[in-house]
């Protein structure tokens, strides 16, 4: 089940959880470098950084990518550093089906 549609007494109990005592959230800060996260962002030690989600893919730049080009699939490029060209720009959509219940 979704956690919309839970039954009364379940747990996801398929995510990792964030390493800080008592805490439910999901981990997606760790040190650079390294894939798995350990902490979620109120319990991240200073120099963690997101290393679970997608990077923007110009140089240097730690934003989400929410743009490719037109016609393409992925996303590749957060708003500052959206590339030109011939056609334009279009901005990612969540194409996932929903699933009985109006679920992604």
């Amino acid at each position: 089940f979704c956690s919309e549609h839970k039954l009364g007494g379940m747990a996801d109990v398929t995510q990792e959880r964030c390493e800080h005592r008592g805490c439910t959230k999901r981990p997606y800060f760790n040190h650079e470098g390294e894939v798995r996260g350990r902490f979620c962002s109120e319990h991240k030690l200073e120099g963690m950084v997101n290393v679970k989600d997608k990077r923007c893919e110009h140089q240097g730049c730690t934003k989400r990518p929410k743009f490719n080009h037109e016609g393409e699939v992925g996303r590749r490029f957060c708003g500052d550093h959206k590339l030109k060209k011939e056609g334009s720009m279009a901005k990612m959509k969540d194409n996932r089906k929903k699933n009985e219940y109006g679920c992604r």
